[in-house]
């Protein structure tokens, strides 16, 4: 779990964020079937991952690409914000699961 304060990204090397455990938890899955839940209900099967932050904001965003292969895959462009609920859809198990924000 993230802890301490977080601040916004500045210029130069990309830092954790708030979604420091899902990027964290991706590192560790690379190369495996990983299903993402968003917050607006869909539902993302990806294999393989990048990820980044913005100048000025808390929250990481992922590259999701549904294979290892690059040029085989779609991939997905998505804040680590908008990621409800992670599991491993082989066996069902929940990796990483929040409440959704509400947005207005």
């Amino acid at each position: 779990m993230t802890t301490g304060k977080i601040e916004p990204q500045g210029w130069g090397e990309i830092l954790l964020g708030l979604g420091a455990d899902i990027v964290q938890l991706l590192e560790m899955r690379e190369g495996l079937q990983t299903q993402f839940h968003l917050d607006d209900g869909s539902v993302i099967d990806a294999l393989s991952f990048g990820w980044g932050r913005d100048f000025g904001e808390l929250w990481e965003h992922v590259y999701l690409t549904a294979s290892i292969d690059r040029k085989d895959g779609s991939t997905h462009f998505v804040q680590t914000e908008n990621i409800t609920q992670i599991t491993d859809p082989l066996n069902g198990r929940i990796l990483y699961s929040r409440q959704a924000f509400e947005h207005s």
